[in-house]
């Protein structure tokens, strides 16, 4: 989240520079992606993705049968003693 907000913050900000040139079509560029990252993090990241993610649940996080044959079985945990792997 707070990355998120970081990076976002330092987007508006430089494309709210825009702005200040004399140049028409650079202010509007500028605004209208100063508000569009705006909208994207404030609504989007911020109230729709967490909803969505609660209301979904446990499916989140599921892997698909043929991804899960392709990407290597890699962990950080240190094996049991009676582990099979």
């Amino acid at each position: 989240g707070r990355v998120v907000a970081a990076a976002a913050g330092i987007m508006i900000l430089v494309f709210g520079s825009f702005l200040i040139g004399d140049d028409h079509v650079l202010q509007e560029f500028g605004f209208g992606l100063a508000f569009a990252v705006l909208v994207d993090a404030l609504i989007i990241r911020g109230l729709i993705v967490p909803a969505l993610m609660h209301l979904i649940g446990p499916a989140n996080w599921a892997m698909p049968r043929w991804l899960d044959r392709i990407v290597p079985n890699l962990s950080i945990d240190a094996a049991r003693p009676n582990d099979s792997r």
